[in-house]
């Protein structure tokens, strides 16, 4: 128990000790430590003195006073004997020097007679004040006595201890009071600044640095800056320093008119944190006679005038636009919150909701969300080739505007809710005029600036062209699995395709007109992958100007039906039972200025917009099956090639070894020409043979043809129960042959490439070697 005790007893003991050196810390007991550093001092009240402690310096020496107060945390002001502005450094530098004044660590103190150091009469007092505003509390008082072999003897004010120093510091006692004057007037450096404001020829600009550090104009108007030109500038200013001490040309001046400071050639102002009281400001004035190099100038808080080098004023700009950045805008496009686009008699606005953007006006449907930053991206990019003056363009067209576009910010609205008219100003308000040809060039003009901007056209392409700018660029989504009938009609033709619902494959067709045949399943699923999202690439107008479109007699035309109950659940409630059942696409004449695409309208939609070829080309491509041949390769047994005047027969040994000795000549057939290695790879060409597409369905063949007497006819048997395969040759023109299955005079025409099909008619017929792959596309 009594170890208990001992040991709680200890605890409290050294807990009591912690707090007792908290709270001697707390009241600024000095520690040992502190103690002996103190007495290593000659001044040992400003060893824990701060950077700002000290806020008034006094100098007395020679019978004169030199005294400087403190103006802020790097500024200081002159006020005996001079009214002046100080040198910062050199004051900040002796207070520094004052403060690390340290006792020899040989002599310490020396004794003895005041009158010998120089100490009864000092050569120099420097007295030390702090506190409150006005500094009138002593921190500490320093007598300077004699300077003997670099080194100075000092006492403490109030001390008898007479300490050794090094001589430097009565050095610096010896400067005269213009020596104390601040030469760089603009002593904010540039990295600095936060603010500039230029005043010249009735010209006012100002600029802001903003927390990311870019400067922006705030004055005459909210825009970009240049920000390299003000960077110029600012390095300019800090660099502006009085011409040695004859540069001070005149001390508490009560008429400026003399220098041409009454009305300043130009006036800046530079806005720092650091500098306390105000932006500082200077004053330019007339050039100093004699002197062209040199200008007069005044600090704004100062009544004195000085001469500096004129290289400056070459940095200060004569027009507002001068600090001006070439960009136009000033907005970040992910903060907009609503637009509004006046255009062609109709206003578009456009409002961002939490799931993407929405048109309210002309018209409540969704926006393309693409489409819409991208015409931000590009406004917040817009840049100016030129600034200029109303008096240099002629007939810009901004009054009334062509067009005017309206931002403004906030956050998106909440989905469902009343669109909220914005309030206050908008962010960014351009308007746009004449577009010059010639120059590339649209004229254009900021709310509020009486500059017209010179803009390139490239923006044209962002801009409204039709009252459905905007607009969502998905036109049509149907499901593929809800389609019961295409119709695809071109110039001479009409082919309508149903599903097969007899195959047991999926997704197969069948075309149903105008014959009875398989379709091409690769054909029929790429057109109904464009129904299943058909985009516009751009909307080109209304669709009552149809003939000016080439829709009034469309080359293409895709009509489709649903199947019922599809388009039962998906027509809107209320609607007949044959909404949304029907469907057609009709494809005009081509988009202009857009290569490959088209001019197209939907049936019962009231626009005009372009299909880009890629939609385009799958409604070109033949819908029947393309096949030939229904016997595979591994199946012929017997081949014939007759030709006018010529006759060979083929046979194949059963089963195939699949090498040259399979086939053997029949009785009567001349070999000239003939290579049994290549049969087998013939055989397989043209037992997987495809037409290029169809030249008719049915019908009488025509004589133009040339198939009532070909010019090569294949014959491939296989199972000797079925009929043989007979491909028919005949006319070629324009890279096309004319081909037909079978020897009926009427019935389906289809082309083939004509170079190879040409190279091997040519080769049976004039008994040459075959060409290695004579069905080569």
């Amino acid at each position: 128990m009594k170890q208990v005790r001992s040991t709680i007893v200890l605890m409290v003991l050294f807990f009591a000790g912690l707090l007792g050196l908290w709270g001697l810390d707390r009241w600024g007991m000095p520690t040992g430590a502190q103690r002996r550093a103190g007495q290593q001092r000659v001044l040992p009240a400003m060893a824990d003195l701060g950077e700002l402690g000290v806020r008034r310096v006094e100098i007395d020496r020679d019978g004169k006073q030199l005294v400087f107060e403190r103006r802020g945390p790097a500024r200081w002001q002159m006020v005996r004997p001079m009214d002046v502005a100080a040198d910062p450094a050199g004051v900040d530098a002796l207070i520094r020097n004052l403060k690390e004044l340290r006792r020899s660590p040989d002599a310490g103190a020396v004794s003895g007679p005041a009158e010998s150091f120089g100490l009864d009469h000092p050569a120099a007092v420097i007295r030390l004040f702090g506190g409150s505003e006005s500094g009138d509390r002593e921190i500490a008082a320093l007598e300077v006595g004699k300077t003997l072999r670099g080194v100075t003897y000092v006492r403490a004010a109030g001390s008898s201890d007479v300490d050794v120093v090094d001589g430097k510091l009565a050095a610096s006692l010896d400067r005269s009071p213009t020596s104390w004057r601040e030469v760089n007037l603009v002593p904010t450096p540039s990295f600095q600044a936060t603010g500039l404001t230029v005043t010249r020829g009735g010209m006012t600009v100002k600029a802001e640095r903003s927390a990311a550090g870019r400067w922006n104009l705030t004055t005459p108007l909210k825009l970009p800056a240049d920000g390299p030109r003000i960077e110029s500038l600012l390095a300019a200013l800090s660099a502006v320093r009085v011409l040695g001490e004859g540069g001070f040309a005149a001390d508490d001046v009560k008429d400026f008119a003399p220098y041409g400071l009454d009305r300043p050639e130009a006036t800046l102002e530079v806005d720092s944190p650091a500098q306390a009281g105000g932006p500082l400001v200077l004053a330019v004035g007339k050039k100093v006679p004699g002197h062209d190099d040199r200008v007069y100038v005044r600090r704004g808080d100062q009544d004195d005038v000085v001469e500096v080098s004129d290289r400056f004023v070459r940095e200060i700009p004569r027009e507002g636009t001068a600090l001006r950045s070439q960009s136009v805008a000033d907005f970040n496009p992910g903060a907009v919150r609503e637009i509004r686009v006046d255009a062609m008699g109709t206003t578009f606005r456009i409002e961002r909701r939490r799931d993407g953007w929405r048109m309210l006006a002309p018209r409540d449907e969704k926006a393309d969300t693409f489409l819409v930053q991208s015409f931000l991206n590009q406004l917040a990019g817009l840049k100016a080739s030129e600034f200029l003056a109303a008096d240099r363009v002629a007939q810009p067209g901004l009054d009334p505007p062509a067009l005017a576009i309206r931002l403004w910010e906030g956050g998106p609205a909440e989905e469902g809710t009343t669109p909220a008219v914005p309030q206050g100003p908008p962010s960014f308000s351009l308007r746009l005029g004449r577009h010059d040809v010639l120059r590339k060039t649209m004229y254009g003009r900021l709310d509020g600036d009486d500059v017209i901007l010179a803009l390139p056209d490239a923006m044209l392409d962002k801009l409204p062209r039709s009252k459905y700018a905007f607009r969502d660029r998905g036109v049509l989504a149907i499901s593929p699995a809800t389609v019961s009938r295409l119709t695809v009609s071109r110039p001479g033709l009409t082919a309508v395709v149903e599903p097969d619902r007899t195959s047991s494959s999926p997704n197969q067709w069948k075309m149903v007109s105008p014959v009875k045949a398989p379709a091409d399943v690769r054909a029929v699923t790429q057109i109904l992958g464009i129904l299943s999202d058909l985009r516009a690439e751009d909307f080109a107008g209304d669709v009552e100007a149809v003939p000016s479109f080439g829709l009034d007699k469309p080359g293409v035309s895709l009509a489709w039906e649903l199947d019922p109950q599809a388009a039962a659940a998906a027509a809107p409630e209320g609607a007949g039972a044959d909404a949304g059942r029907k469907g057609r696409l009709d494809v005009g004449k081509p988009a202009a200025g857009k290569p490959g695409a088209f001019y197209a309208s939907l049936e019962g939609r009231p626009f005009v917009f372009v299909l880009p070829a890629a939609a385009i080309e799958p409604l070109g491509a033949e819908l029947r099956d393309t096949a030939i041949f229904s016997t595979t390769a591994a199946d012929v047994r017997r081949l014939v090639f007759r030709l006018p005047g010529r006759t060979l027969a083929f046979s194949r040994r059963t089963p195939p070894k699949g090498d040259p000795s399979d086939w053997s000549p029949e009785a009567g057939t001349d070999m000239a020409g003939i290579d049994l290695s290549r049969f087998n790879d013939l055989v397989a060409q043209v037992s997987r043979l495809h037409a290029q597409r169809f030249l008719q369905y049915d019908g009488p063949i025509p004589d133009a043809a040339g198939l009532a007497r070909p010019r090569l006819e294949i014959e491939l048997r296989g199972d000797p129960a079925r009929p043989p395969e007979v491909l028919r040759l005949g006319r070629s023109e324009g890279g096309v042959l004319a081909a037909a299955a079978g020897r009926s005079a009427s019935g389906a025409v289809f082309a083939l490439p004509a170079a190879a099909w040409d190279a091997l008619i040519e080769s049976l017929s004039s008994r040459t070697e075959l060409p290695r792959s004579p069905f080569a596309p």
